[in-house]
């Protein structure tokens, strides 16, 4: 007697390349699997499982949230927690900043950089929260100039800003959708 596959769902697959027909249900996936392929920013559904026929449709982007952390006091500097390099080409759709803890006075006030270089020309549209505002505040922004990133390319931010006193702990979630 031939071994016994298990009819196991795989409802995401995380891969560098796109679906073939052999990606069926003899390898475990069955219909209503969704395959990101994270090469190209594609993504794919299984509409039909046969073995060795399968069929995959392309399905809308791909979508991805990066997040920085700080934790402690936010100092101003560049680079904060490492660079993220982009998978694949794709768009910035939403830039949101965190900050736990209020500082005495002022604001903080962030930046994001492509390759080393803002993606807010209109410097008055970076994420920025008060003291005023207090404690866990949020600031999401849509309002960057530079809107497309490269595979391969480096994205940072920077903290240009600090209030005084002691705010602490913040974070950065920049919200992209690979083309």
């Amino acid at each position: 007697m031939a071994p016994r596959t298990p009819n196991v769902r795989r409802e995401i697959e995380i891969r560098t390349a796109d679906p073939t027909a052999t990606d069926d249900a003899s390898t475990g996936i069955l219909e209503g699997t969704t395959w990101v392929n994270t090469a190209n920013g594609k993504m794919f559904v299984c509409v039909d499982s046969t073995a060795s026929a399968a069929v995959w449709v392309r399905s809308g982007p791909a979508r991805d949230t990066i997040r920085f952390q700080l934790n402690g006091k936010p100092t101003v500097s560049s680079g904060v927690d490492g660079a993220w390099i982009a998978p694949a080409a794709g768009v910035f759709r939403k830039v949101t900043l965190y900050r736990r803890t209020a500082g005495g006075a002022g604001s903080m006030i962030v930046d994001v950089n492509k390759e080393g270089t803002t993606i807010y020309t209109t410097q008055g549209n970076r994420p920025t929260v008060t003291q005023a505002g207090g404690d866990n505040q949020i600031d999401a922004t849509t309002d960057f100039d530079v809107t497309t990133f490269g595979e391969g390319e480096r994205t940072e931010w920077d903290i240009d800003q600090v209030e005084s006193g002691n705010p602490q702990d913040a974070t950065l979630d920049i919200e992209v959708e690979y083309t």
